[in-house]
């Protein structure tokens, strides 16, 4: 009965907007990204490389509504992954261990969507708007490879030193001679940490643009494909640790960090209830020649 029900609303909805100007439409989506972290106690001190990783954004969904053929709002949910890996080096530049950032984020994007307003198969289009980013997982690591290695140690993974680690009185410990076979691990940061300031802000805001091209396949089906840039101007992590990082009350280099994404996404979209096409020929045969 509810399955009947849902079929009369989608189909009711489908004749209303076939004869209105507004053209709702969803999608499915999948993209690749690289992140880029700003942080300048990171990215100045020598002990830290930065490495570029590249992951995959497996699948979103978009629901939208073009309300001319040059204008519409589009909201998205998409399942995005995220890495950041800094190499560490010693005073020679031989690695010696990652500090890597894992991290899984639910993005809710609103985008604008400003769109040319030609008759051809293949539009260009231009998005902007801003996105709630939702922390899933999050973990930051400091893994340490090498035996002997002299490193500042950050004071969350301070506790957990191995035996046999030597605090040389200013600022650096020296590793043992011999580590487990898979190294030295530890976590700095985490999701749902027992601390506050051990742990992620399970919120962030970003702003995000994109520029794509739309690629008709019918009346109804049509091909999207963008390239997006997503800005965090939010700080990950929690307000203390940072107050007590500048404080000097914490031994770390870390100052405030803010993220840009970069990405490139492809979707499969259908329009309901009304064509895609801006071609004349195909507006003239679903009745959609009023359509501005």
């Amino acid at each position: 009965m509810k399955t009947k029900i849902l079929i009369l609303i989608i189909f009711l909805a489908s004749v209303h907007f076939s004869k209105a100007q507004v053209r709702p439409h969803i999608g499915v989506s999948t993209a690749i990204n690289t992140t880029i972290l700003f942080d300048e106690g990171l990215n100045t001190d020598p002990q830290y490389i930065s490495v570029r990783t590249y992951e995959m954004t497996p699948i979103g969904f978009s629901f939208g509504v073009d309300f001319s053929k040059k204008f519409g709002l589009q909201l998205e949910s998409i399942m995005g992954q995220q890495e950041m890996i800094f190499e560490m080096v010693d005073a020679v530049k031989t690695s010696v261990g990652e500090r890597k950032l894992d991290m899984s984020y639910l993005h809710l994007p609103l985008l604008m969507r400003f769109m040319g307003g030609g008759d051809k198969r293949a539009r260009m289009n231009f998005n902007f708007g801003p996105q709630l980013s939702i922390l899933n997982s999050g973990i930051e690591n400091f893994d340490v490879t090498q035996p002997n290695a002299v490193l500042e140690i950050p004071e969350g993974a301070i506790d957990d030193l191995p035996e046999g680690t030597v605090d040389n009185g200013d600022g650096t410990y020296t590793m043992p001679g011999e580590l487990p076979q898979e190294g030295f691990s530890t976590a700095l940061l985490k999701k749902n940490a027992d601390s506050q300031i051990e742990s992620f802000k399970n919120k962030e805001f970003h702003l995000v643009g994109g520029l794509g091209l739309d690629i008709d396949f019918s009346k109804h089906l049509y091909l999207g494909m963008n390239v997006r840039a997503d800005y965090s101007f939010t700080d990950m992590r929690n307000g203390e640790l940072i107050e007590q990082i500048k404080r000097g009350s914490l031994t770390d280099i870390a100052n405030n960090r803010s993220t840009l994404t970069l990405s490139a996404q492809i979707s499969l979209n259908f329009m309901i209830g009304g064509t895609r096409s801006h071609n004349k020929k195909l507006m003239e045969q679903e009745g959609e020649a009023d359509f501005r």
